[in-house]
């Protein structure tokens, strides 16, 4: 375990297998890099800017290579196939969010705390817009009471979303471990008892 209690999967895996297996052997390496990949499933620990980036590129990719590998192979299940993509895909997100807020030293309760703002917030415009306008106008893409409501509900979640990816983290270490390595992920054990041995008593 590192400092504040931080789990990193691959030093913890290093760590286990250190007095009976050689640490630089290739398979080995490849075992400790499956534990780096289910590091994301892990919302505990920190992540940069930089490391959300990351995983939002690469569940981009990975979503993009699903699609094109359900048209290419014509997968019999592409619906079960896709639905559980998504599900493991609105998971790995939720935990890069999760991890981020812990970068700002905010609980990761706060995306609760936000949709349900977000829900609050689209029902009083919604009634607001309602009251203002005919029910049909304000459902008509072709009025501008569609609109106003489109954009008054969504511009507190563009902010939002720009907010968490371009908000500086904290400096050093906070309550959810210490910051995030150069890759944007949080420091494994080894940086972090390197990081303590260099510092002054």
């Amino acid at each position: 375990m590192g400092r504040r209690g931080l789990w990193c999967p691959r030093q913890a895996f290093l760590n286990r297998v250190a007095g009976s297996l050689d640490p630089c052997d290739g398979e080995v390496q490849a075992m400790a890099a499956v534990w780096d990949v289910l590091g994301i499933l892990d919302p505990r620990g920190r992540l940069s800017r930089k490391g959300l980036l990351a995983v939002a590129g690469w569940l981009l990719a990975a979503d993009v290579a699903m699609v094109v590998l359900i048209w290419l192979t014509g997968i019999g299940l592409a619906g079960e196939v896709a639905l559980a993509f998504k599900l493991a895909s609105v998971w790995i997100a939720t935990v890069a969010v999760a991890r981020r807020l812990h970068d700002l030293d905010l609980s990761a309760w706060w995306i609760a705390k936000a949709m349900a703002a977000f829900i609050g917030w689209s029902i009083v415009v919604s009634v607001v817009l309602l009251t203002a306008f005919h029910a049909a106008d304000a459902l008509n893409p072709r009025h501008i009471a569609f609109w106003l409501n489109v954009t008054a509900t969504c511009l507190p979640v563009l902010g939002a979303i720009l907010w968490v990816h371009i908000a500086k983290g904290t400096p050093g270490a906070n309550r959810y471990g210490p910051e995030p390595g150069a890759k944007g992920f949080a420091a494994s054990d080894e940086d972090v008892h390197s990081e303590s041995a260099e510092q002054p008593a």
